[in-house]
């Protein structure tokens, strides 16, 4: 049996998909945030900082989700 949720590790930043690259990540948080949400929710968002392979904290998944909830709760009543 093959393991599909298993982590996909790179070696390189370059041999990231350009989809969960940060760059991407921050366009879509500010032109079609549920898009985002879907990105970071089925795996990891990549960057590079001094020279080594880093993905965001889960933890900005829930913040940048919770400032969404909040900007739809907004929109409804408003």
């Amino acid at each position: 049996m093959v393991n599909t949720t298993a982590a996909v590790s790179y070696a390189s930043y370059d041999q990231v998909p350009w989809y969960r690259k940060r760059w991407f990540a921050f366009v879509c948080v500010f032109v079609f945030m549920p898009l985002f949400l879907l990105i970071a929710f089925t795996g990891n968002v990549y960057f590079q900082k001094d020279d080594e392979l880093k993905t965001i904290p889960p933890n900005a998944k829930f913040i940048v989700l919770g400032i969404f909830i909040v900007m739809v709760l907004i929109r409804m009543n408003g």
